[in-house]
């Protein structure tokens, strides 16, 4: 039974790895067929082309930001904690000298 589910994991792994293959190749032709409708119109208006490579590097930035903008959002929560402590603890001294 062992040997049967790690026949059926290797094969899965296996389907995966060639459906990742399959979608990159897709995704590059996807790259190469937008920077040539995107260099058709930059033609027009007589503008500078792009290649694929800038391109692959404007994605890549913008994934990464969307992939790590829950971490932003989490330290900016915390720098604010940290920073709304620091002012209680700026403002205890003035509320234990006033005679009020």
């Amino acid at each position: 039974m062992t040997h049967n589910n790690e026949q059926q994991q290797t094969r899965r792994l296996n389907l995966i790895r060639d459906g990742e293959r399959r979608m990159l190749a897709q995704l590059h032709g996807l790259l190469r067929s937008t920077v040539d409708e995107l260099n058709a119109e930059l033609e027009k208006e007589e503008l500078e082309p792009v290649t694929v490579e800038q391109l692959h590097r404007v994605i890549q930035q913008h994934l990464f930001e969307r992939l790590h903008k829950g971490d932003q959002l989490a330290a900016r929560a915390l720098l604010q904690q940290a920073l709304a402590d620091v002012e209680a603890r700026l403002a205890e001294p003035e509320m234990e000298d006033d005679p009020a």
